[in-house]
């Protein structure tokens, strides 16, 4: 089974520097009081309470000290009332919740009515709203009922909304509201590091059977990138810890993905992934020494080898093997995959239209001038001579060419059980040695 992490995952930048400014906080002043968490992530959480950070619901449980304000952000009252009580205010807003903040005052003063798109309920929309002296709201659905001030509206979006959502609300709200409206502001404010994590959850998806997904269970980015992952249509898990892996959950599995939300720290990604390794190797038989059924039930990859043998003449020759290898796919009974063909000596496999007889003769005309059938190749030190043919000596001319210039074995698709060639598309074996008996092996892969 292997185990791949997304490109982009954890951390964003405005949740290490959120941490790290408290940190230092606690490291120069003593114990702090956060409002509410610094990022929703229960591990991190955890961990700062270990150091001296204790989370508190509002300033009028803090009666001395300093208090943080988390990457969310905060309503610009909160930080007024903390400065006149006297409270040293250490301040982790993110830098792009900050730029959302000033964006909606600017706009609520230049007359607009501001729209968020996003959670009601999250700390960061309700904190943006606070920054419009009350003359915003919050909305999920672009098309519920609203009550527009004015002909002015400015749309915004929250932080850790991807783009892709952002823009189908912006589409679905003019469609509905246009005719109310004299004048409309978009402002994509989405955050291109949560953006970007979308896409490269997206980009994983595609090439695992399961995504894990780790992060906590109250961190709006994380479970968005959880429901972007499923939108995709592979099996997605969220989980805050490694211990809550479910081994049956592997089960048939080939590819895991990894990924993680923007607050999730990068040693809860390593155990995730430590586990995953762990279970992956218990219990597990080297595919070598794999039999077929092990390795159909590990890998989820059916494997068949076939073969037949063929006389060939003597000098250069074209045989069609279509039919016989199409009747050994059939009959190893994999539904889609691949038909594999190649010798155990040098005779080359190739897909060739049959509508072009006259392809053969200029190829075999062709292989004669460059690797003339009288000629023995040295490959130490690639310097040639002409072999005597009545001592017996075997030439390699031919079989050394079409190594280089035809390849020795070919790939064919299966699809619903029958190889997929073009209409007029024939399987060629060609030998080029001397006439002798070639056994031709099929390994068919798929499932």
């Amino acid at each position: 089974m292997k185990i791949k992490k997304a490109k982009a995952l954890g951390f964003c930048f405005g949740v290490r520097r959120a941490i790290e400014v408290v940190e230092r906080g606690v490291e120069e002043y003593g114990p702090i009081d956060s409002l509410g968490s610094i990022v929703h992530n229960p591990e991190v959480v955890k961990r700062l309470a270990a150091k001296g950070v204790n989370v508190v619901d509002g300033l009028e449980r803090i009666r001395k000290g300093t208090v943080a304000i988390t990457a969310h952000g905060a309503r610009p009252e909160v930080m007024h009332e903390a400065a006149a009580r006297g409270l040293r205010l250490i301040d982790a807003t993110c830098p792009i919740v900050r730029k959302l903040q000033k964006m909606a005052q600017r706009l609520q003063g230049d007359g607009f009515q501001v729209l968020i798109y996003g959670d009601a309920d999250h700390p960061e929309v309700q904190a943006v709203l606070a920054w419009t002296n009350g003359d915003g709201c919050a909305l999920q659905n672009p098309e519920a009922p609203l009550a527009l001030h004015g002909r002015r509206v400015a749309l915004l979006a929250q932080t850790t909304k991807s783009e892709e959502s952002f823009t189908a609300f912006v589409a679905k709200f003019m469609t509905k509201n246009i005719g109310c409206i004299n004048e409309l502001r978009v402002i994509n404010t989405t955050c291109p590091e949560t953006e970007e994590r979308y896409q490269a959850a997206r980009g994983l998806a595609k090439e695992c059977d399961l995504i894990i997904v780790v992060g906590g269970r109250n961190s709006a980015n994380t479970r968005k990138l959880a429901e972007t992952c499923m939108a995709t249509g592979v099996e997605t898990r969220q989980v805050e810890t490694a211990a809550e892996i479910d081994p049956a959950w592997l089960a048939g599995k080939e590819s895991v993905g990894v990924t993680a939300g923007a607050s999730t720290p990068d040693e809860s990604i390593e155990q995730v992934v430590e586990r995953l390794q762990g279970l992956a190797g218990e219990n597990r038989v080297p595919v070598s020494e794999q039999s077929e059924e092990q390795r159909e039930a590990v890998m989820g990859v059916k494997f068949s080898f076939r073969s037949f043998t063929i006389r060939t003449d003597k000098g250069p020759q074209f045989i069609d093997v279509t039919d016989r290898v199409a009747g050994l796919a059939q009959e190893s009974a994999i539904h889609n995959g691949f038909a594999i063909v190649f010798t155990r000596h040098t005779t080359a496999a190739i897909r060739i239209n049959e509508n072009e007889p006259l392809l053969l003769r200029d190829m075999e005309d062709f292989l004669k001038k460059v690797a003339p059938s009288h000629v023995h190749y040295n490959h130490n030190d690639f310097s040639r001579r002409t072999v005597n043919m009545n001592d017996g000596e075997e030439p390699n001319g031919h079989s050394h060419c079409q190594q280089l210039l035809l390849g020795a074995s070919e790939a064919v698709p299966i699809v619903d059980g029958r190889l997929l060639l073009g209409q007029w598309q024939r399987l060629f074996l060609v030998e080029l040695d001397r006439g002798r008996e070639r056994e031709v092996v099929v390994q068919l892969v798929g499932g």
